[in-house]
């Protein structure tokens, strides 16, 4: 489809896109998000906000979560699995 619209020039690679697009990308995510925060953010919020993101109260919110588990992870990893079982029955 490249070759029809136009023919003389160099296709563009996942790379070049990549360059164009992830920064564009990242200035859109960073302007939304301070748009979002100057219409829902109140002006108190920052003081509010700093006492749970002291280090001393995310301490004690880490030793309330415990010690991490092996398994822990686990779930995340079942609709992966369920999908290559899927895939293999389908296959076969």
């Amino acid at each position: 489809m490249w070759k029809s619209y136009f023919p003389e020039e160099a296709p563009i690679s996942f790379s070049k896109w990549s360059f164009f697009g992830f920064p564009l990308a990242l200035l859109i995510f960073l302007a939304l998000w301070g748009i979002l925060c100057l219409l829902y953010c109140s002006k108190g919020s920052a003081r509010i906000l700093s006492a749970y993101l002291d280090k001393a109260h995310l301490r004690i919110e880490l030793d309330i979560l415990g010690a991490y588990v092996f398994g822990t992870n686990k779930p995340l990893s079942y609709p992966i699995s369920w999908q290559r079982k899927a895939a293999q029955h389908l296959c076969s």
